[in-house]
């Protein structure tokens, strides 16, 4: 299976996929690109290296396009504020696409060894703990309706995912206020 992974991954850096995202639909794409891509082929890719060997080449190229790619789809969304509704003024950040995205930055950082964009991470976890409200649900995600619990799932599913990588890396966020 580790065999395997190196073969797509390595197909897939050489390919070049996910060559741009344009228009409308470009923050459905980044959610979808980190949530099914990035997040699962960063997560084999580490899984892999632990079991088989690469060479410094094959390694370059993946991590080459990991960077290309996680930075391409890795919406954060720092700096924007939601606008109307009973999530007004809430951080964009802790919404469950740029959560989805702070996961692939994580595991980026991780990857590269660089500390600085595995923090990223902690931004956004940050910016949703202090969004919460005291039942636990997220101004932003529960605004949706008839699908509030479908977009909350996503967003506590991120949260925790964020959570567990910090604490496989050293850091316990569980018990953030």
């Amino acid at each position: 299976a580790c065999e395997k992974v190196k073969e797509v991954l390595l197909n897939w850096s050489k390919q070049g996929a996910i060559k741009s995202l344009k228009g409308p639909s470009r923050m459905n794409d980044t959610l979808s690109i980190n949530l099914h891509i990035n997040n699962p082929f960063i997560a084999a890719y580490s899984f892999a290296k632990q079991v088989i060997s690469f060479t410094e080449e094959e390694d370059e190229i993946i991590k080459n396009w990991f960077k290309k790619t996680v930075k391409k789809t890795g919406n954060l969304m720092y700096n924007k504020k939601v606008g109307e509704g009973q999530a007004k003024g809430k951080p964009s950040s802790a919404h469950n696409h740029a959560l989805t995205s702070a996961i692939s930055y994580m595991e980026l950082g991780i990857i590269l060894n660089d500390h600085k964009i595995f923090r990223r991470a902690f931004k956004n976890f940050e910016a949703a703990m202090k969004s919460q409200r005291k039942d636990g649900s997220l101004p932003i995600e529960v605004r949706r309706g008839g699908r509030a619990m479908f977009y909350q799932g996503r967003a506590m599913n991120a949260l925790a995912v964020i959570a567990i990588i910090a604490e496989n890396q050293g850091y316990n966020i569980w018990d953030v206020d």
